[in-house]
């Protein structure tokens, strides 16, 4: 589909949803084959919510083992995925952190 035909078909919003999602999946189209079609099949849409999930979660997944998890957060680095708690507990959004000193 050419370009306006797209646009006048699904409009400017339409269109902008469209690119989103392609984004989102070219993450996932990065991976090797075997990761990427194990992760699809669990549900996984885009490299976000890989990034999002914990390594306990991923390698609960069927054929997901320590080797490929390796290689899927090596194609999503850790700079961009969601920081594991070091702990049990959850983690707190920066927000929520109290705010800094105010100036005297």
């Amino acid at each position: 589909m050419r370009p306006r035909v797209l646009l006048a078909t699904v409009g400017v919003e339409g269109l902008t949803q469209i690119r989103r999602r392609e984004a989102a999946r070219a993450a996932l189209d990065a991976l090797p084959a075997q990761a990427r079609h194990i992760l699809l099949r669990a549900g996984y849409r885009s490299g976000d919510e890989v990034r999002r999930a914990s390594d306990a979660e991923l390698l609960q997944l069927n054929g997901l083992g320590p080797r490929r998890l390796a290689a899927v957060r090596r194609h999503l680095p850790a700079t961009e995925r969601a920081k594991e708690p070091a702990g049990d507990g959850p983690v707190a959004p920066e927000s929520s952190l109290s705010p800094p000193p105010a100036p005297s």
